[in-house]
């Protein structure tokens, strides 16, 4: 292979960069040095054919990543060594591993589905810049695109919608379906809102009605602050118990037939008995002995 490559660089006439691949050097004046150790294609070769220098250069790069990820660790984490150590996994695992992997997948012809697509996208870009189109031409496409897609999603809305009607043109149950539909209210439910208005009216007319007796406010009023103010009034005048119109009431109907009843029987006695279907006669017995004793001719 070396010999190979040598041929070829002479019958080239190349000048090797140093700084990067590098077997032999040919300077302008075809002087020929031979060198005990090269790298090509980022591989260390040497004389000797062992590995040793490649492992070096390997392990000084990654004491440099090493040490550059554990001081981005220890600035962001500080003490915390567990957060630290899976920071610095992640992100070497990520540098080191991945890219060899994707290299010896790319090798056996098993490349990774994220190359093949920046691949392929490089090469959408390339053409797209040959054939003259720009970046905002592209968004300009794509704007259509996402517009059209737009378009054919309301235009395939409204075919089922008209589909739709269709089939309710077509059912056995679409004059009901259309009454109940054009209608502003049914008759069954206008009939119903109506009975429930009533009964609704009716509890509010009994609802009121148990609400006056039991806070005593009269009909045809609202319950102010006034209306229990007074009531507050009335039960300290009263030591504590409240007593309504209404029982205010009751209590003066019942002096006045107390009151009657006194003067029914003052009339009695003034008049005298009279004799009638209802008369107890014990009573009457009573009542005219009564009358003897107070005579004048039974003293």
């Amino acid at each position: 292979m070396m010999r190979n490559l040598g041929k070829y660089v002479r019958t080239k006439r190349l000048e090797v960069n140093v700084e990067k691949t590098k077997m032999m050097v040919f300077n302008k004046r075809n002087i020929k040095s031979e060198e005990s150790e090269w790298k090509y294609l980022g591989y260390t070769f040497n004389e000797r054919a062992i590995d040793k220098a490649q492992v070096r250069e390997v392990v000084r790069k990654a004491n440099i990543l090493v040490g550059c990820v554990w001081g981005i660790g220890e600035r962001k984490r500080g003490g915390e060594f567990g957060r630290r150590m899976m920071m610095f996994e992640s992100m070497v695992e990520s540098v080191l591993i991945e890219p060899q992997s994707s290299r010896r997948e790319w090798a056996k012809g098993k490349s990774a589905g994220y190359c093949l697509s920046a691949i392929e996208k490089r090469k959408k870009t390339r053409r797209i810049r040959r054939n003259g189109y720009a970046s905002e031409e592209i968004e300009r496409m794509r704007a259509e695109g996402r517009r059209m897609s737009v378009e054919l999603s309301e235009r395939d809305r409204d075919t089922d919608n008209q589909e739709r009607r269709e089939r309710i043109r077509e059912c056995t149950y679409k004059w009901e379906y259309e009454r109940c539909m054009t209608e502003d209210v049914p008759v069954y439910l206008g009939r119903e809102s109506v009975q429930m208005w009533e009964r609704r009216e009716r509890e509010q007319v009994l609802d009121g009605r148990r609400r006056e007796k039991v806070q005593d406010v009269p009909r045809g009023e609202t319950e102010t602050i006034e209306h229990i103010w007074s009531v507050c009034g009335e039960m300290r005048e009263r030591g504590g118990k409240v007593t309504g119109r209404n029982t205010e009431r009751r209590r003066k109907e019942d002096r006045m037939d107390e009151r009657h009843m006194e003067e029914e029987r003052k009339d009695r006695k003034r008049k005298g008995w009279g004799i009638g279907k209802n008369v107890n006669f014990l009573e009457l017995y009573f009542y005219v002995c009564n009358q003897e004793s107070e005579s004048p001719q039974g003293k």
